[in-house]
């Protein structure tokens, strides 16, 4: 059964080849409208991303660049720091990702807005964006412990349409798997083939971030933010692309106005 989250808002036409920007048809059409988002909205998303970078730089740095520490060595203080470094991470990788997703939305619909806007809307929502991604994480982790594959199922529903659902329907992780099921092959063809090109960009970074931790850490940082960017573009179309096919018709203007409802 079609689940209509937003029965109010005005049919459309479903989107040729080329029509609706966040939209695509079929997968050369995702590519493309993925490089679109990237080509479009680069500056601020990368501006946003830097956050997270920062975030990760900082937690490597204060955890000594990543290497294990003896448990003869771990005081309280150190483990509060390494806390502290952990949880900096993640609220800026989170407030990225809320961010992202209204930056790339907002500029496919010619629509753009400050930076301090996207990022007051992320802020807006950071509680539940803690909450569910604390809650995902413990699912593919069950996932990966029990039998792999239940774990890397989860990966793949969330990695396209979580961001989605908790900024812009604003709704739960049950609503993920309502979304990505319907198209789960479709969607897993477009994971493997980002996954793909991340495992490359890591292979890249790894190959050139050498020398002194500290200098590590800052290189494997600022390559980690294209890599951001990427993904982010990756969410979003492929977010907007579940949305179509469950309910056809359904475009940029309509998560447009479901962001600023």
């Amino acid at each position: 059964m079609t689940y209509p989250p937003y029965p109010d808002m005005p049919p459309q036409e479903p989107p040729g080849p080329g029509g609706d920007p966040l939209v695509p048809v079929d997968l050369n059409d995702w590519w493309a409208k993925t490089v679109a988002v990237v080509r479009r909205s680069w500056p601020r998303l990368a501006a946003v991303q830097t956050l997270a970078a920062v975030g990760v730089l900082v937690d490597t740095l204060l955890n000594g660049g990543g290497g294990a520490v003896a448990p003869a060595t771990v005081s309280s203080g150190n483990l509060l720091v390494s806390l502290l470094g952990t949880a900096a991470t993640m609220v800026l990788t989170l407030f990225a990702l809320g961010a992202s997703v209204r930056i790339a939305v907002r500029d496919a619909a010619g629509r753009p807005e400050p930076l301090g806007a996207a990022l007051g809307s992320a802020a807006s929502r950071a509680l539940p964006l803690l909450g569910w991604s604390l809650l995902a994480g413990l699912l593919v982790v069950a996932g990966l412990v029990a039998l792999v594959l239940p774990g890397l199922y989860v990966i793949v529903v969330l990695s396209g349409s979580f961001a989605g659902v908790v900024m812009i329907e604003r709704r739960s992780l049950g609503r993920c798997f309502q979304l990505v099921n319907r198209r789960f092959v479709p969607t897993l063809a477009r994971f493997a083939l980002f996954a793909l090109l991340a495992l490359a960009w890591s292979v890249v970074t790894a190959l050139v971030a050498v020398g002194p931790t500290g200098v590590r850490a800052v290189v494997a940082a600022v390559l980690a933010v294209p890599l951001g960017v990427a993904s982010a573009a990756y969410g979003v179309v492929t977010y907007a692309e579940l949305r179509w096919h469950e309910r056809p018709g359904t475009g940029t203007p309509d998560l447009v106005a479901e962001l600023d409802r």
